[in-house]
């Protein structure tokens, strides 16, 4: 089945189901493709934001039996547990995602990875295809600029509509995340989903309200304004980490701070790897259960050093996009893990 038979199908699953409930990823990507689906076909629907784990586990059951839908919709999750697929049986499952193939039993996998592994064009993109809506296009580039993409097509389309917020100039992702209007809603967005579950689902059921991107960035709508108002009291924050950050001849930009509640780690990253394209930022966050990193980079591909190291530390996970990864490892494991991932990240860049 190709990708136009697949996005058919899809579109069937959704125009027929009366309970859809989504499960969806707590970033500007997986929150843009929940809300295009959720305007479009899912009214009578509910969501339900997946964060702090990559994967749709199965403790998230308990909100399959609460709600009783006839359509699970899983957006931007790399992962769903087995246990998980098995206790759904019987209900049907359409999962839309971009990251590393998996198996998809008992799912209708849309990927476009099935068919070139180097096509990761976010979920916000195939979303927005399914939607088929218009009007929905500021919702899209929202999600992609906020991703680490830039779909020229898509970006011609919006310059269009919306030329303020997408100068003709701006050809690439990181200038149209850090130069454009749409590139300052797509941070918004991000920093307005921080918190709490609780917190974010707030963030997003506004964001559900809202027709055009200038509610939030003009304030023009009080819809507009709680999510602008919430934005600027983390951008407070964040501005003052990122003031601390020091940038050294190492080939590697590394902070780390203490924070259970704000997790900033892969915002600052993209930000330091725009302004020093030519480091690799390891940005690190010391919660109560560990510590929770986010590393970025131009040049180095960095799933399989970080694959490699975290198979030595207990309870160590991470993954993530070719030049972007997660990790986590227990408090005590984590400066043993620094250093043998600098001294990886140096030998890599012998070989370039």
């Amino acid at each position: 089945m190709d990708m136009n038979s697949l996005l058919k199908k899809a579109s069937s699953m959704l125009e027929k189901a009366r309970r859809p409930l989504f499960f969806f990823d707590g970033d500007p990507d997986g929150t843009t493709s929940f809300v295009m689906l959720y305007k479009k076909y899912g009214h009578e629907g509910k969501g339900h934001i997946v964060k702090n784990t990559p994967r749709v586990e199965a403790d998230h059951l308990k909100h399959v039996k609460e709600f009783g839908p006839d359509l699970i919709v899983i957006l931007d999750k790399p992962l769903v547990e087995d246990e998980f697929l098995e206790g759904v049986k019987g209900i049907k499952v359409l999962w839309v995602d971009h990251h590393p193939v998996q198996d998809s039993r008992h799912t209708l996998y849309i990927n476009p990875r099935l068919f070139d592994p180097d096509d990761n064009r976010p979920t916000a993109y195939w979303a927005y295809l399914l939607a088929n809506d218009h009007n929905m296009l500021w919702l899209a580039m929202t999600g992609i600029t906020g991703d680490w993409h830039y779909i020229p097509e898509l970006a011609d389309e919006f310059r269009k509509k919306f030329p303020k917020l997408l100068p003709k100039k701006i050809r690439k992702q990181p200038d149209a995340l850090y130069g454009s209007g749409i590139g300052l809603l797509a941070r918004m967005l991000s920093f307005t989903l921080k918190g709490s579950g609780k917190d974010a689902m707030t963030s997003v059921k506004i964001l559900t309200r809202i027709e055009d991107p200038y509610e939030v960035l003009e304030q023009t709508t009080p819809q507009g304004r709680f999510l602008s108002k919430k934005f600027e009291k983390i951008n407070k924050v964040y501005e003052d980490h990122l003031k601390q950050i020091k940038v050294t001849r190492n080939p590697i930009i590394f902070y780390k701070y203490e924070d259970n509640k704000m997790p900033i780690t892969r915002d600052l990253c993209n930000e330091l790897v725009y302004k020093h394209p030519k480091k690799v930022v390891f940005i690190a966050r010391v919660t109560t259960t560990g510590v929770q990193g986010s590393i970025s980079s131009t040049k180095i591909v960095l799933p399989p050093i970080v694959e490699r190291l975290v198979a030595k530390y207990p309870e160590a996970t991470g993954g993530g996009h070719d030049l972007a990864v997660g990790v986590h490892t227990r408090e005590i494991d984590f400066s043993s893990f620094l250093k043998e991932f600098e001294r990886e990240i140096k030998k890599e860049l012998k070989k370039k």
